[in-house]
């Protein structure tokens, strides 16, 4: 069987954590702007106008908060296995490969 080609160490592994902190920070920072849920009101718009923006505005925030939570959670993990990494044996490594290839995002109004 031909090993993983998958390569970690605990420098890449810190390196990758900063990173998502990083991309955590930027998503935080580009938000969606909830001032433009406010404008879309009579008579500037009509009243099913106004309800839709502010139902995106607020999946919207939602999902910002979201992926800024987990990103920040995913970067406190990272670390974790950085300062613990001892390897991961080649059943592990399957079922690693198996979460991320089988996964299905669900959409939160879908939930």
């Amino acid at each position: 069987m031909d090993p993983s080609p998958i390569a970690v160490s605990p420098a890449s592994l810190n390196g990758n954590a900063h990173i998502l902190v990083e991309v955590a920070g930027l998503l935080h920072a580009g938000r969606p702007d909830e001032e433009i849920s406010v404008r879309a009101v009579e008579p500037a718009a009509p009243a099913e106008v106004g309800a839709r923006v502010r139902q995106f505005s607020r999946v919207g925030r939602d999902q910002y908060q979201e992926a800024v939570a987990l990103l920040a959670a995913l970067s406190t993990r990272v670390e974790v296995v950085a300062s613990t990494y001892a390897g991961a044996d080649q059943e592990t490594a399957d079922l690693i490969d198996s979460l991320l290839n089988d996964s299905t995002y669900v959409p939160p109004t879908d939930r």
